[in-house]
């Protein structure tokens, strides 16, 4: 194989250019291409699990009883409604879903027809729907005619009144321990409904009949805790439960398995949800389009690169290309230097800026995200405001009640000033003998108030017994028990007993209600004890209507809510936004309250995508909020991005070519005649002249230019003449090996070596570097060494007297002009091995010992020469024995730099040299390996000094 070139080319410079960027184009494009496909792969997988939200909602008991109902009613609305209809549709729907129905319709509040045949039933629902339409004490009255009857069939806690608020929404009650569900509800035409739903399919079975009505063959369900389950169509169980398995390790809800994409959904009751696809995110037309770019700039890479290698070794074709662009015009080399360097970072720029602006998306949807957990969560805690109102309302009534009787009227005005719903919230107060001064309950309907009567006279006896009258302080056997529970810690009513003039948060039924109580033991007659009742349910609801009223509403930041618990649901959303999925919202509702989940997901509204997040709320355990924020609202931010992206790439393309144009004009043929002169210098060309076009920078170069050409004949003479002081046959003494290297960083060198042999046998080794570089240097190197000639020919001693003389010389002829020498001498008598050193200022000898296997420094602090008048000589001396070594430097090694501008230093050409010696080497193989390793480090280019190293070795 040839040899590399020497010197560089354009057309490999431009190749390896091209080679790197296309390189780092393909590595940018590569990440673009990955950042997209994740992006669209989580999208994948956010669609497919989005997609079990309808399956999830059928399968929840809920939706389900809402669609069997759904269907009744949808028959009973239809125009041309029948009786016989109705029946045959609810055993059509009772035998599909096996479900059992008891239906009662009615018109204009008279029962017309019902599936019971149960006395007992037909004598409850026969006139209950007209009892719910009564008002003030007609329904009063009606609810205690019905109580007991109500208790039986529904059970506790499904007072009349409580029904009438349940109107519209499926209810879920508790019969011999099963979960029931009733629903009514007024129609059109003066028509209504009550339903009551029993004998609900089981989990897997009601699965199996969403699947089969929405089609889905791609979905399965199980039980976390059992084997049972039911696959996707055409997969088996097993694998299944193996990829469910394998999901869980990960802690991922989707998982690759089996050549399928696996999502999972579990809730909370421990029923699982999968969806097995094979879907592949495929690629959009973007990722193709940066996919193919990737491939171009790879390959294109490559080819450059072996074109440069084939190029660099001077093989074809890469020669020949290599040759060819070579020889192409400056006005091309140009332009395609300029090409590149613009239509590349234009490339670089679209690409940076493609991946920019979609990790700047996905910070907006994540500072979205962030922002809708904020607002659902202010939406949440709000309930604490309307707690610390209803506890306000209670002392404040408690305070009023001893100068104003307890009264609807006075209720109501409390209930208004503090915005607490009149519904399910009671008020009651007694005098000492515990009879009710003014009560909202009913003792024929609301089971507590028995309750009450021992709370208040225990509650009276612990906090103001001296209240109590004769009839109050009578103990009765129950009375006797109840205190005994109340006073105990284990049931919590004693805390409660202690601390009166309070409101406490219970779950009585089916929400928290509060609960307030006090005594009035400052008044000696009049109110004894009162209490207040409020059900946060009612709270709750009207303080999300008040927050979330259409008016409060904005267009692109939408916060929403649905009625969904274990106890009733409507199933609708509130405010009623025009062109919202209803549907897809409930069916995320469904699933958020099964997982007790944050769920994210996309939505429409009039056809504008939004961010959907579903959050359950937890203070009251009744509500689902949502929040939708307008996509395009929102990524309206990434617009004025998109645009800079663009106009910057066309105007940086378009300040690149008209820069290019203007270069070629005004430059390159300057630079062409520059190039030429530089040529003429490199190869000393003395009649080479370069024409002058223009009086100005490029005109002043090229006059300087004709003068350095005209200069060149008398620096070669000065170079030769100074070659010629320096020895070039080296005198080396019996029993050593003496070597020299030295180069220069001009024409004309500063540093000055040389070996002397003395009359007496002795040999005299010189080292010295002159300040600066050039003829000065080289004129002060040139007196030094005709010095020494002068004083070796008259026998003046050395080291000494030589050190003396320059120093007087220095100091008279050069110090005026800031020129000084640094100079070490060292004599070596051969016959001894005896060294005697005398230095001015020059870097301290390494001398190496082999006994040692170390070197040291020979240290002589001193001046450089013709820095002042007198000097003073402090000579060092040393014995060589076989092996040793001592080495002399100018200080141009350890200055030399490597492209970081780190210095080659003393420590390092120390542990060179001290590492090279200890080998079996010569002494110029030892200088040729020191300069090896200074050329592999220091940076390209003329040496920044002159470099003089010499070596003598005893053998």
């Amino acid at each position: 194989m040839s040899k590399p070139a020497r010197s560089s080319s354009f057309a490999r410079l431009l190749l390896f250019f091209s080679a790197i960027t296309l390189f780092f184009l393909a590595i940018t494009a590569d990440q673009a291409s990955r950042k997209l496909k994740i992006e669209q792969a989580n999208l994948l997988q956010l669609q497919q699990i989005s997609s079990l939200d309808s399956i999830i909602a059928r399968t929840a008991v809920d939706s389900f009883v809402k669609n069997r109902i759904s269907q009744v009613i949808d028959k009973l609305e239809s125009p041309n409604f029948t009786h016989e209809q109705l029946s045959t549709e609810i055993n059509k729907v009772q035998k599909d879903y096996e479900t059992s129905f008891i239906v009662f319709y009615y018109e204009n509040m008279e029962l017309q027809s019902s599936t019971s045949t149960d006395p007992a039933e037909l004598d409850l629902f026969s006139d209950l729907i007209r009892q719910l339409h009564l008002s003030d004490s007609d329904f009063l009255e009606a609810q205690r005619r019905v109580h007991e009857k109500l208790m039986s069939f529904f059970g506790p806690g499904n007072r009349l009144e409580l029904l009438l608020r349940n109107g519209g929404k499926i209810n879920r009650y508790k019969k011999l321990q099963k979960d029931n569900f009733y629903y009514w509800n007024d129609l059109s035409h003066n028509k209504s409904v009550f339903i009551i739903v029993t004998d609900i399919p089981l989990f897997l079975d009601r699965f199996a009949i969403a699947r089969n009505e929405l089609g889905r063959r791609d979905v399965g369900a199980g039980f976390s805790n059992k084997t049972k389950c039911l696959p996707p169509q055409g997969i088996d169980a097993d694998q299944m439960l193996a990829a469910r398995y394998k999901a869980n390790l990960s802690g991922k809800p989707s998982v690759r398995e089996f050549n399928l994409n696996w999502s999972f959904v579990e809730d909370e009751s421990g029923q699982f949800y999968c969806l097995a696809s094979e879907d592949i995110a495929k690629d959009s037309f973007q990722i193709t389009l940066i996919d193919h770019f990737f491939k171009l700039a790879a390959l294109f890479s490559l080819l450059a690169i072996l074109v440069y290698l084939q190029g660099l070794f001077e093989l074809n074709p890469g020669k020949a290309i290599c040759t060819w662009l070579d020889s192409r015009s400056i006005r091309f080399r140009i332009v395609g230097i300029f090409a590149m360097a613009s239509v590349f970072p234009v490339i670089f720029t679209a690409l940076i800026g493609a991946t920019s602006i979609s990790e700047r998306a996905e910070i907006i949807e994540s500072q979205v995200k962030s922002e809708s957990i904020a607002n659902l969560n202010r939406l949440e805690r709000m309930i604490s405001t309307k707690i610390e109102q209803s506890e306000a309302m209670a002392v404040s009534m408690r305070n009023q009640i001893i100068h104003e009787p307890a009264s609807e009227a006075f209720f109501q005005k409390f209930l208004q000033k503090y915005k607490i719903p009149r519904h399910l919230s009671r008020l009651e107060v007694r005098d000492s003998n515990g009879k009710e001064l003014f009560t909202t309950d009913d003792r024929a309907v609301h089971g507590v108030v028995e309750a009450m009567d021992i709370f208040s006279r225990v509650a009276l006896k612990q906090h103001a017994p001296h209240r109590l009258s004769q009839k109050g302080n009578m103990v009765t056997p129950a009375e006797i028990v109840s205190e005994s529970v109340l006073s105990t810690d284990e049931i919590g009513m004693a805390t409660v007993l202690r601390q009166r003039g309070r409101q406490w948060l219970f779950r009585m039924g089916t929400f928290p209600t509060l609960w307030y109580y006090d005594v009035f033991p400052e008044i000696a007659t009049g109110p004894a004890f009162m209490h207040y009742t409020c059900q946060l349910i009612e709270v709750y609801s009207q303080q999300v209507e008040e927050v979330l009223a259409p008016e409060n509403q904005k267009s692109d930041n939408l916060l929403l809510s649905t009625v969904l618990n274990v106890y009733f649901n409507d199933l609708k959303i509130y405010p009623d936004i025009r062109g919202l999925e209803t549907d897809k919202l409930l069916d995320a509702a469904i699933v958020s309250m099964k997982t007790g989940k944050v769920l994210f997901r996309t939505a429409q509204v009039n056809n504008v995508p939004y961010w959907l997040t579903i959050k359950p709320e937890k203070s009251v355990n009744s509500h689902i909020f949502f929040n939708l924020v307008s996509k395009p609202g929102r990524l309206a931010a990434l617009t004025p991005l998109k645009k800079q992206l663009l106009s910057s790439s066309i105007l940086a393309l378009m300040v690149s070519l008209v820069g290019a144009m203007l270069l070629v004009k005004l430059f390159i043929r300057p630079i062409g005649d520059l190039t030429q002169g530089i040529n003429a210098i490199r190869e000393r060309q003395n009649d080479f002249r370069i024409e002058v076009l223009r009086n100005d920078e490029f005109g002043a170069l090229s006059c300087a230019f004709n003068r350095v050409i005209e200069e060149l004949k008398e620096l070669e003479y000065g170079r030769v003449v100074q070659e010629s002081l320096l020895p070039s046959d080296i005198p080396v003494p019996e029993g050593f090996d003496l070597a020299c290297f030295r180069t220069s960083a001009t024409d004309l060198a500063g540093d000055y070596h040389d070996v002397l042999p003395l009359d007496d046998g002795r040999t005299a080794i010189i080292l010295g570097d002159v300040t600066g570089h050039g003829i000065s240097a080289a004129l002060a190197m040139a007196m030094a060494k005709a010095s020494v000639e002068y004083l070796n020919l008259e026998g003046k001693s050395f080291p000494s007297l030589l050190m003396d003389n320059l120093n007087a010389l220095f100091n008279r002829e050069l110090k005026p002009r800031h020129k000084f020498m640094t100079l070490v001498t060292i004599v070596l008598n051969p016959a001894t091995g005896e060294l005697i050193i005398d230095n001015a200022g020059q870097s301290y000898p390494y001398f190496f010992r082999k006994s040692h296997n170390a070197a040291e420094e020979i240290q002589i602090p001193s001046m450089p020469l013709g820095a002042t008048k007198k000097r003073r000589s402090k000579p060092e001396s040393r014995v060589m024995n076989k092996g040793d070594a001592v080495i002399l430097y100018s200080d141009g090694i350890i200055e030399c730099a490597a492209p970081d501008g780190k210095m080659f230093g003393y420590e390092r050409f120390y542990k060179t040299f001290v590492e090279l010696q200890k080998q079996d080497l010569s002494s110029q193989q030892i200088l040729d390996e020191i300069m090896k390793q200074l050329d592999s480090f220091r940076k390209p280019g003329p040496y920044p000094d002159d470099v003089t190293l010499v070596l003598l070795k005893r053998i």
